[in-house]
């Protein structure tokens, strides 16, 4: 948080080593990014960049929005600072750290090319080289119809006759491209909350599964999914767990294992209206009462006996009144998925559902996604409406 000093009455914020560097960070992607699409239209970026340039921009707009005559003329003076338009501090500080780029097959060398130009450009050096990636966390059918790449991308600043050597900011990329010749985004086949599905072109933002819609449907599917985005609300999108291609139930066990962990880290900023789990993260200011009514009364782990405290994740599955902490979810829900049951179901039916038996109320929760385009688009606009109200 900025140090603040009272001079004469009037605050000065003195911008702390930490928000120097968020600044830094957002310059040097916002470069980057110009300077890509300007050397080469042939790539999309998707994922949580777009996602969270959207967030800040709405936020920085409302931030300029508030000030007045004095302080527009020095607006950098109380950006960093919380007690200006305070409920969009957090959103107006929000900057991506990590960039997942998706290039079409045939045009990774020319996406090279653009990134080794700013680099010689900006940075003065040669990028890092593009390596095959092994912790890029989808599951194995994605793999098997998409390669990824990865680096990091190194920005050195501050330098000065004190500080010769600088400081430097790492930003992890990732850059997805085809096995074959085939021109379908790697957005078609992930398991993802809306959130996390927009693309963004040298031209245009677009929700990646609806891009093969009609120009309406298309439009209108963007539209709300940013106006969801705006308002912390978002819904969990296709493909259907079924249709998730594992060849080994261990490789089943690990992804399913990752989603549950991406859906979590989702919660923790967005209201997923369809979640088959719920989640508290219990915090020292988290109002007692909240916490009484998400656990039903309960004070301790349904599995662990352990009394719930402050960093806690508890998880709640729709179907179950057991509150469970997030270390004892992931033990049961690896312990319910034993290698011989996974092994049996992929030889009698392709097509695994994904369902789970809460051991204490033996309620069943179904983590199967199947909803229909419009049937996502109503949950998205039911759940803007909810919170608008």
């Amino acid at each position: 948080m900025p140090v603040v000093h009272i001079t004469r009455g009037v605050p000065v914020v003195n911008i702390t080593d930490s928000s120097k560097t968020a600044k830094e960070r957002h310059l040097f992607v916002k470069s980057l990014v110009a300077e890509l699409f300007s050397q080469c239209d042939s790539f999309y970026i998707f994922g949580g960049y777009v996602r969270d340039m959207i967030i800040r921009q709405k936020a920085a707009h409302t931030f300029y929005q508030h000030m007045s005559d004095r302080e527009i003329q020095n607006p950098g003076k109380y950006y960093q600072d919380e007690r200006y338009s305070s409920d969009t501090y957090e959103d107006r500080n929000t900057f991506p750290r990590d960039i997942d780029f998706y290039v079409p097959y045939g045009h990774f060398d020319d996406f090279v090319r653009a990134l080794d130009v700013f680099f010689t450009k900006y940075e003065h050096r040669a990028p890092p080289v593009l390596r095959p990636s092994k912790q890029y966390s989808h599951h194995p059918g994605f793999k098997q119809r998409y390669k990824v790449f990865s680096a990091t991308l190194p920005h050195k600043y501050n330098q000065s006759l004190c500080n010769i050597s600088g400081d430097t900011i790492h930003i992890p990329i990732d850059v997805v491209t085809q096995r074959d010749n085939s021109d379908t985004g790697p957005w078609h086949f992930l398991s993802e909350c809306c959130c996390n599905l927009l693309v963004r072109s040298k031209h245009e933002i677009f929700y990646g599964p609806s891009e093969r819609g009609d120009l309406e449907v298309r439009s209108s599917f963007t539209a709300s999914v940013i106006r969801s985005i705006h308002k912390k609300v978002t819904a969990l999108a296709g493909p259907n767990m079924t249709q998730i291609t594992c060849p080994t139930a261990a490789e089943i066990m690990k992804y399913r294992c990752n989603w549950v962990a991406r859906l979590q880290k989702t919660s923790r900023r967005f209201r997923i209206i369809n979640s088959p789990i719920k989640f508290l993260i219990v915090e020292e200011d988290t109002d007692k009462e909240e916490i009484k009514n998400f656990c039903n009364g309960e004070v301790v782990c349904a599995i662990d006996l352990q009394p719930f405290e402050v960093g806690d994740v508890l998880v709640r599955m729709c179907k179950s009144s057991c509150v469970l902490r997030w270390p004892s979810f992931l033990n049961l829900l690896k312990s319910d998925m034993e290698e011989a049951k996974l092994a049996e179901a992929i030889l009698e039916d392709s097509n695994l559902v994904w369902t789970f038996e809460c051991p204490v109320s033996k309620q069943v929760t179904d983590f199967s996604v199947n909803l229909s385009q419009s049937t996502i688009l109503s949950l998205l606009d039911d759940g803007i409406e909810e919170v608008v109200q």
